[in-house]
């Protein structure tokens, strides 16, 4: 009979979100992950199988989160300008974590299908996001509305990009500003 979890799987997934997400995937050893989640390797091994696992498990999570927050602004009752400034405005926070998506997908995604499909599905949900704003905001035709959402999922990685390497609130805002004119 399995022994019962002697941790929480939610929090450990969590914890080693935060180690690759500072460390990357390659540079996190075995070690630093079961030191962060306060579990032995044992432990580590029959829950997620190996690093590759528990990395797998951190992209679910993060995908998991994203749908929410997509979610959420897609259920907003204001225009899509406003719902889409506060979004950009949001991951644009130089305290926020940034994007764990991005982060992982552009180290691993050239070298593992599965990361690489994970990230992009989590890039076509949010292109899916900016359609559906639009798609609600009623001004624009189908095909503005693709070519639309294609610019503002590009100015959403350039934010992303931009906040975990040049953080420069002015530049950010000024990124924000330009983005949102597609809409006028």
């Amino acid at each position: 009979m399995a022994r019962p979890l002697e941790f929480d799987r939610c929090q450990a997934v969590e914890a080693a979100k935060a180690v690759f997400h500072r460390a990357g995937y390659e540079a996190a050893s075995v070690d630093d992950l079961t030191q962060a989640l306060g579990i032995s390797r044992a432990s580590l091994y029959n829950t997620f199988g190996d690093k590759r696992g528990l990395l797998l498990a951190t992209l679910d999570s993060a995908c998991d989160q994203g749908q929410k927050m997509r979610e959420d602004a897609c259920g907003r009752r204001c225009g899509a300008k406003k719902v889409i400034r506060e979004l950009f405005e949001k991951i644009s926070n130089p305290e926020a974590e940034g994007c764990y998506m991005l982060t992982l997908g552009a180290e691993l995604s050239t070298s593992d299908p599965e990361v690489q499909a994970m990230v992009q599905k989590s890039l076509e949900q949010s292109r899916a996001m900016f359609a559906e704003l639009l798609s609600k905001d009623g001004r624009f035709k189908p095909k503005q509305i693709e070519e639309k959402s294609a610019v503002l999922l590009g100015a959403m990685v350039s934010i992303l990009t931009l906040t975990r390497v040049h953080p420069d609130p002015k530049l950010l805002e000024s990124v924000i500003d330009q983005a949102l004119l597609v809409l006028d």
